[in-house]
């Protein structure tokens, strides 16, 4: 017997989960795994950003709403500073009415008030009561930009997952490359399997986070579109 023929006779037999390891079996397990995921968590993305354009989008339009408002509310102060002038003015009893008419509400109810306080017609309450629906459009626009960066970045956490996936399923069919009693092919293995629990931990949290957004912007209560 040659020396050789001995040395394989006297080899240790791999166990049977290393034989396992190195079957042609768990290679198309990983393998089958590997793109199932990385169909499922693409569709989620791009279902996420999808939603996301649509709230950014909703944020756009409320912004041009809220500018639009805020263009109309200095408007009206203008005319109310001139109208007021022309009304105290006037000295004609019918031509006053016609300029009273023409006062925003929010500067009649200043004129009206008995309050010493608000001595000055212009004053910043009465600022605020005519900013008053501008800047909540404001607001609501901001919320749903900061919303629309959540979502994002709920995007970008399932890409990153995707990327996980795909460096396990390469490394997978490096490993089918490989004779079977290769040990560079059995590395592989283990490191697919090492990726795929990666993933898995990286992809549950993420699992039911854009459930707690809406189904869609109508459920946000977007009163500046209304």
């Amino acid at each position: 017997m040659s020396e050789t023929e001995s040395e394989t006779e006297n080899k240790p037999e791999p166990s049977s989960i290393v034989k396992f390891l190195r079957s042609d079996t768990i290679l198309g397990l990983l393998i089958a795994a590997f793109s199932v995921l990385i169909a499922y968590v693409n569709y989620q993305t791009t279902l996420i950003e999808e939603k996301s354009s649509e709230i950014e989008l909703s944020a756009a339009r409320i912004l041009s709403s809220a500018n639009r408002e805020y263009l109309a509310a200095s408007q009206q102060i203008a005319s109310d500073m001139r109208a007021y002038d022309d009304y105290f003015a006037a000295t004609d009893e019918e031509l006053a009415d016609n300029y009273y008419s023409s006062l925003s509400e929010a500067l009649i109810e200043n004129m009206e008030s008995e309050d010493p306080a608000r001595e000055f017609l212009f004053d910043d309450i009465y600022l605020e009561e005519m900013y008053q629906v501008s800047e909540s459009c404001f607001v609501e626009a901001d919320n749903l930009f900061i919303l629309s960066n959540d979502v994002g970045d709920i995007a970008d956490k399932h890409q990153l997952v995707m990327f996980t996936f795909a460096i396990g399923l390469a490394l997978t069919a490096w490993a089918s490359l490989l004779p079977e009693e290769s040990s560079i092919r059995l590395v592989f293995v283990i490191f697919s399997l090492i990726v795929l629990v990666l993933g898995l931990i990286l992809y549950l949290p993420l699992a039911t986070s854009a459930t707690g957004f809406p189904a869609d912007t109508a459920a946000i209560g977007l009163t500046c579109l209304k």
